[in-house]
């Protein structure tokens, strides 16, 4: 897969995972840590989309805050985002686990889910910005392999997206 398919495929995978948070909102009786989880998911895979556009490299992590720290070292717009990720970024690992108690209404994660939508039209137009997106280069045409690498000793052999696969 060359770099364009590479980044369609996150942005594909954020789609399904904003698909099933709104889907389960609209529900009479919503399953809120799902909404929670499929909020971060499609957080972080729009943020890997755009390192991805400019970085021969990902690192192979969750964790929202590094992610958003390499996209603001790429284009510092992405810090407005920060301070309102906090609650997000709770929801990819914490929200899992019966002995961290992590629960958030339904009410929040409508604002939440808001926020996630605004983020997502944000990165879009990023990733839309750049000159030379209507033009792939020789090596862009070429397989892409992101070489994904794993972040700061974390441990990410558990951590899997919707479909079994490591993100």
């Amino acid at each position: 897969m060359n770099k364009e398919e590479y980044i369609k495929t996150w942005i594909k995978k954020a789609g399904g995972d904003l698909k099933v948070a709104k889907r389960e909102l609209q529900c009479e009786d919503p399953v809120l840590d799902a909404v929670c989880f499929h909020l971060q998911q499609a957080v972080e895979k729009y943020l890997k989309a755009f390192l991805a556009k400019f970085l021969e490299q990902i690192e192979k992590t969750h964790n929202i805050e590094f992610l958003i720290e390499q996209c603001i070292q790429l284009d510092s717009d992405f810090s407005q985002f920060e301070e309102k990720f906090d609650k997000i970024a709770e929801c990819g690992v914490e929200i899992r686990y019966p002995d961290t108690f992590l629960m958030f209404e339904k009410d929040e994660l409508v604002d939440m889910l808001a926020i996630v939508e605004g983020f997502i039209e944000f990165v879009q137009k990023k990733i839309d910005m750049n000159p030379n997106a209507s033009q792939t280069s020789d090596q862009e045409q070429r397989e892409y392999n992101p070489n994904h690498s794993d972040s700061q000793g974390e441990d990410t052999s558990e951590i899997t997206d919707d479909e079994g696969s490591e993100n």
